[in-house]
């Protein structure tokens, strides 16, 4: 659906994007993740053209450099800092792109009820919330259906509840057959990526499905195990027995052991065999926002 092939761009002498590749399955959902400043925003508007580059766009089939226009009309952006007229109702603002778009009234009132924001539709948006401003921007982004979704930052200050909206709205996305890509900094998403690409300086640093990114960097599961006291002790040496974990230690009251995901059942397995029955069990998985700097980080010691 996507294929970056290639992409650089520079501002002067700064090199911002350094010959990026990457191709995106169609229907997929895939993951940009870096620190702010790694090239993600730079990215996305060389995607949708904003941004003269070197090198090559294709979506689902359209070559940009061929057909710059066709090929646009297959993307939807969602930007961090939608722009929008400030004096007009969220409806009016909505007519006025789908009048660029070729948009009806009854696609702008279908994508506006699909967002939750139809019953707004008489409000200005200067009185919007930043997250209702990120939901009228992905309606328009939805006008004229594009099988491409780009989202610049979708999280960023949205409270919880936003943020749970986005992810099912997603879940939704992807449902429907969307291609999704998303560039952000912040955790909280990747259980929901087929594919994640790290982005530093300009670089693709990593690329892969979330299990082989954590597997390149030894990520491990983190399990918590509440013991009494008196077991504490003789609990932390049967775990350092098994050979397992290089990271175990009590924490007040709690066990804790960082241990691949495959072994943390042998670890629980132990404890309970030798009588050591823990009162309550939490285990914190690796995610690929988490372990993102040990993703940069390796790739670093391979140069």
């Amino acid at each position: 659906m996507l294929e970056v092939k290639n992409l650089t761009k520079r501002y002067g002498k700064f090199l911002a994007v350094n010959n990026v590749s990457f191709n995106i399955k169609k229907g997929s959902t895939v993951l940009m993740l870096g620190p702010n400043g790694a090239g993600k925003t730079t990215i996305i508007k060389c995607i949708i053209g904003i941004l003269k580059f070197q090198g090559g766009v294709i979506v689902d089939g359209i070559d940009g450099r061929r057909n710059g226009k066709q090929m646009r009309d297959k993307i939807g952006h969602v930007p961090q800092q939608p722009a929008f007229y400030d004096h007009l109702t969220v409806e009016k603002e909505a007519q006025f792109v789908a009048k660029l778009r070729g948009s009806s009234n009854e696609e702008i009132y279908d994508k506006l009820k699909m967002v939750n924001l139809f019953q707004f539709k008489d409000r200005q948006v200067r009185a919007l919330s930043h997250g209702m401003k990120q939901k009228l921007s992905l309606a328009l982004a939805l006008l004229n259906d594009p099988p491409l979704l780009l989202f610049d930052e979708p999280i960023t200050n949205i409270d919880v509840r936003g943020r749970l909206e986005f992810q099912m709205g997603i879940r939704d996305l992807a449902g429907q057959g969307k291609t999704i890509l998303i560039a952000t900094h912040l955790s909280g998403l990747s259980e929901f990526a087929d594919n994640s690409i790290v982005i530093d300086m300009g670089v693709v640093r990593a690329e892969g499905s979330p299990s082989e990114l954590l597997a390149k960097i030894n990520a491990k599961d983190t399990i918590f195990m509440r013991l009494s006291k008196e077991k504490a002790a003789g609990a932390l040496q049967t775990v350092q027995n098994l050979g397992v974990s290089n990271d175990t230690a009590i924490k007040g009251e709690w066990l804790v052991a960082s241990v691949q995901s495959n072994l943390k059942a042998k670890v629980i397995a132990a404890l309970v065999n030798q009588g050591y029955n823990p009162d309550d069990i939490i285990i914190e998985p690796s995610t690929i926002e988490s372990k993102y700097l040990g993703l940069l980080g390796s790739h670093s010691e391979d140069q």
